[in-house]
């Protein structure tokens, strides 16, 4: 877990990284992105979590407004997302990412109330950035094995989905190949 105050610049790349495969995975797995997208979006990533305020809680409010679109897309089969990631990440598109940050207003509003609402979601970033920072089992199967006690299957497949794109990126995942 990252514990710095002020992250440093190689925290943020790692942040930025890991909420790439997050949205990529979790919202666009489908797609095929060139290198030119995978830029722009990681861009946009970058934006919002060096806006003012902490890096960390910026990276944490975004994926977690990710695993709320998979899981409205998951109870309404008639939501499609009908632009591609670079243009739902732009700041500027109302229907797109920008409009999940009411979303995650009213999970803050519920937390102040009640802070382990909905405490799976507020785990899930932290578990994927130490995945990110660590990969080995022991972290990968105590996250697991804490969703899945939780009865968070939603998040259990995601932590596994993220967690294979981040064992090829690191060259782990050559041997199953």
């Amino acid at each position: 877990m990252i514990t710095d105050v002020i992250p440093d610049r190689k925290n943020i790349n790692r942040m930025v990284n890991t909420a790439w495969h997050v949205v990529s995975t979790g919202i666009f797995a489908a797609t095929k992105h060139n290198k030119a997208e995978t830029a722009m979006a990681k861009t946009h990533i970058r934006n919002f979590i060096t806006r003012s305020g902490d890096a960390y809680k910026n990276y944490a409010e975004f994926c977690q407004r990710i695993i709320m679109v998979r899981r409205y897309k998951a109870h309404n089969p008639g939501f499609h997302i009908r632009f591609g990631i670079v243009a739902w990440l732009n700041p500027e598109i109302a229907r797109g990412f920008a409009g999940t940050a009411l979303w995650f207003e009213r999970l803050a509003a519920n937390r102040k109330e009640n802070p382990i609402h909905l405490i799976a979601l507020k785990a899930f970033p932290e578990a994927i950035l130490e995945l990110a920072e660590e990969l080995t089992a022991d972290i990968f199967n105590y996250w697991n094995d804490w969703f899945q006690e939780r009865r968070q299957a939603d998040i259990c497949a995601m932590t596994m989905m993220v967690g294979a794109k981040l064992a090829f990126e690191a060259g782990i995942g050559k041997m199953l190949v």
